[in-house]
């Protein structure tokens, strides 16, 4: 599920929180995303997991900008899935690579220690390109006992034909 397409204006408030520290819009959009219609009522139901970003990322950056957006949804009633998940290794930017680099790119990537239990979850992150990042993320979870893992994103590209 998308909020927007990712085109102006929504592409510079992406461009904003990611590399200019604008928390203000972080806020802004996780409310936003909390009023989806694809999960408004289910707080019951949908465990809260913002995509990882490696540790070197997030102190470069200060901050993982899907945990921040999902903060709004962890106070608005939605639970955080209690697990231990993580980038196992540092990965180039995935904006810099096509399609098929992309999936190669996040092979091995993600590490699920802790068992999801059956639980439903719902993956939180900023942008969705071709899917490869939410792809390799939910599939981790599932290996690890997950039930149905979904998706929520500030935005998702066009793909052009």
């Amino acid at each position: 599920h998308a909020l927007f397409a990712y085109q102006p204006p929504t592409d510079g408030w992406i461009h904003a929180l990611k590399f200019h520290q604008d928390l203000a819009i972080a806020r802004l959009l996780g409310e936003l995303l909390a009023e989806h219609p694809a999960i408004v009522g289910r707080t019951d139901q949908l465990k809260i997991v913002p995509v990882p970003l490696h540790p070197l990322r997030r102190a470069q950056r200060g901050y993982n900008q899907a945990q921040e957006l999902a903060r709004p949804l962890l106070k608005t009633g939605y639970a955080a899935a209690r697990y231990d998940c993580r980038r196992a290794r540092h990965t180039t930017a995935q904006s810099t690579l096509d399609k098929k680099q992309r999936n190669r790119n996040l092979r091995g990537v993600f590490s699920v220690k802790t068992s999801q239990e059956s639980q439903q979850l719902l993956l939180v992150d900023d942008v969705m390109t071709t899917g490869a990042t939410l792809n390799a993320l939910a599939t981790e979870l599932k290996r690890a006992g997950a039930g149905r893992v979904e998706a929520l994103v500030v935005a998702r590209t066009i793909v052009r034909t």
